[in-house]
């Protein structure tokens, strides 16, 4: 089943004060729609992302789109006068008989790929997922300016975004609320039709909207932060580097990928090229770009580069600053020079199953 991810960007900003709709603001050198749309295009769970977008600065969104050179936008929308309006034009845009669709206001670019993951795998079990964060604040009700009402604080909660459906379920609390503008919560459009439980997925205090201009300086303190915590990541990460033809892709590969990712926090797999694989009189099943793009699909692989020669290996450890080369036992020994530049681990390989056995039964069967 696929995941679509609607990013509503048709606001016009008017609470923000500003004569350009907040979507188009820069911080960092970025504009709010690309740091948001950036989360969504390297969540690998994510197949399609659709935009909706103000229709009086569609021109500017496909310039900034354009020279962004994402790769999962498949839709560029006009949005309608209201956000419920540009929900249902997201929506309506995808033909699947059945998908799961992550919708999120574009104001809130600093959701995290975890968050996004999370609400994916939640909705194996629900079919409408909220984001929400604990209230650190009181929360009164009140009429004509008197408090009515003080509810516990242990049982609110301040939504956030994504909000994530089963496709079929969100379209038809869409087709069911047709003619009422009342509602801006795709999740109140669920649960006033009483179609749907609607499950929490925990949000983060950082995923924050931008509605003022002041919250323009908060995020741009976030976005310093966030900065010099991957510069720190990247500083302690431990990589791990693998090599292979990785044709016919089987629960082997897999079981092998698995446990080199498992040595340590980023995993680089080099790919023998199709040119390589003529020098060694070796035909692959799938051409280079067909394999790189299976391993990329893969969760436990984080790059995938071209292996050209046999000599490449101590400047790819080195390039790279590989801590890990890991290969199948089946080496055992022949890349032990490597040693002098990082660790060297010999995995077991998985019995019973080899590519040549696959493609050897695919032929004959």
């Amino acid at each position: 089943m696929k995941n679509y991810s609607i990013i509503l960007a048709s606001g016009t900003g008017s609470r923000y004060g500003s004569t350009l709709p907040k979507q188009f603001i820069r911080i960092e050198g970025k504009t709010i729609l690309e740091h948001t749309i950036e989360v969504f295009e390297q969540t690998k769970e994510i197949d399609e992302i659709i935009v909706v977008i103000t229709p009086e600065y569609r021109y500017l969104a496909e310039d900034i789109l354009k020279k962004s050179n994402f790769k999962k936008i498949t839709k560029l929308l006009n949005g309608g006068e209201t956000r419920k309006d540009s929900s249902f034009i997201g929506i309506s845009s995808i033909h699947d008989e059945e998908a799961n669709v992550i919708i999120h206001d574009c104001a809130r670019p600093f959701v995290t790929q975890k968050i996004i993951t999370d609400c994916i795998e939640a909705l194996n079990k629900y079919d409408a997922i909220d984001v929400a964060i604990p209230s650190s604040d009181t929360i009164m009700e009140v009429e004509n300016n008197i408090i009515v009402n003080i509810p516990d604080r242990k049982n609110l909660k301040r939504a956030q975004t994504p909000q994530c459906f089963k496709l079929s379920l969100i379209k038809k609390a869409h087709e069911l609320s047709k003619g009422d503008s009342n509602f801006t919560d795709d999740c109140g459009l669920i649960l006033k039709y009483n179609l749907s439980r609607v499950a929490i997925v925990e949000g983060s205090i950082d995923n924050i909207k931008i509605t003022y201009p002041n919250d323009i300086f908060m995020a741009e303190k976030l976005l310093q932060d966030k900065k010099s915590e991957e510069k720190n990541r990247i500083k302690t990460m431990k990589r791990v580097i693998t090599y292979g033809t990785f044709d016919v892709l089987h629960y082997g590969h897999i079981n092998l990928l698995k446990r080199a990712k498992e040595l340590g926090d980023y995993l680089i797999v080099v790919l023998s090229s199709d040119e390589f694989n003529m020098l060694k009189n070796k035909k692959s099943y799938y051409t280079y770009e067909q394999r790189k793009m299976i391993l990329e699909a893969c969760r436990y692989v984080d790059l995938v580069i071209p292996e050209n020669n046999w000599e490449q290996k101590i400047d790819d450890v080195k390039t790279y600053k590989a801590d890990i080369f890991v290969m199948g036992d089946d080496w055992k020994g022949k890349f032990d020079f490597l040693k002098d530049y990082c660790e060297v681990v010999y995995l077991p390989r998985t019995p019973d199953v080899s590519s040549t056995q696959t493609k050897e039964y695919l032929k004959n069967n």
